[in-house]
């Protein structure tokens, strides 16, 4: 077998090649971006007919996004999660469908969709303390509900609330503080749900109706 010598130099710590005028071994009939893409959306489309292939349809979405991601194209890799969320994948255990929602959340945010995100942070946030688990994760609720806060345009420093200065949907901003007040008091410390509700009056008062208040 003939040698081949290969210059350490030439390839960066993760084995690839800095400069692609001295890629080795690339293959003469390597898929474009778009046909990367495309057969991704073949594939999908071949799994979605079988009702047993749910996890394997869902694992082809996700690593088309990413792909997308590398490829900066979002508004492409939001239509493939936008299919994700519909994915049927029969019966999910409780921990099954906050991974789910999980990943959602950190896809949406890898391509730059911070409320998508956010929203689907909250999804499995909710899912920590569904009516069917028996052991409610109240904990693991409120640290996911307080990693929403900046798709949200929410900040928990009275300082970012000067007169004039507010940002975000304020009624989805007073549902999730309230959610951490409610949170907060489930898992033990009144102390830190207090803080929650003074922090909503100080900086929520004008939005609130007359019964909210």
């Amino acid at each position: 077998a003939q040698e081949v010598l290969i210059d350490p130099g030439a390839l960066t710590t993760n084995g690839i090649s800095a400069d692609t005028s001295t890629e080795i071994g690339r293959a003469k009939n390597c898929l474009s971006p778009e046909d990367i893409i495309e057969k991704y959306k073949e594939a999908i489309s071949y799994y979605g007919k079988y009702k047993n292939a749910g996890v394997i349809e869902l694992e082809a979405c996700v690593k088309a996004v990413r792909v997308l991601a590398i490829q900066k194209r979002a508004r492409e890799a939001s239509e493939f999660l936008q299919n994700a969320v519909y994915i049927n994948l029969g019966q999910l255990s409780e921990e099954e469908k906050i991974q789910r929602y999980s990943i959602l959340s950190e896809l949406y945010e890898l391509i730059g969709f911070r409320r998508k995100s956010a929203f689907f942070k909250r999804v499995a946030a909710m899912q920590c303390v569904a009516p069917t688990i028996p052991e409610p994760g109240w904990r693991a609720c409120y640290k996911l509900l307080l990693e929403t806060l900046p798709g949200y345009s929410l900040s928990l420093d009275p300082k970012d609330f000067s007169k004039g200065t507010h940002r975000g949907w304020a009624a989805v901003q007073m549902r999730l503080l309230h959610e951490l007040v409610y949170a907060s008091r489930r898992m033990g410390n009144p102390g830190l749900s207090v803080r929650h509700l003074s922090f909503l009056l100080q900086t929520m008062l004008d939005f609130l109706s007359d019964q909210g208040q």
